[in-house]
């Protein structure tokens, strides 16, 4: 996450749904009046062996 000119350090480390991600976005830029984040999301995948042999 970032300030205006340079990251601020802050984490919001992993959230367990899009809502409380931008609960914490949102308590975050409250409380410091950052604006700009940048959002990573990801995914799993299941692979049972022998499945593309």
């Amino acid at each position: 996450m970032s300030g205006d000119e340079e990251d601020c350090g802050a984490d919001s480390g992993d959230r367990p749904d899009g809502t409380a991600l931008a609960r914490w976005m949102a308590e975050h830029t409250r409380d410091t009046g950052h604006d700009r984040f940048r959002v990573a999301s990801w995914s799993y995948a299941v692979v049972k062996a022998g499945a593309w042999t």
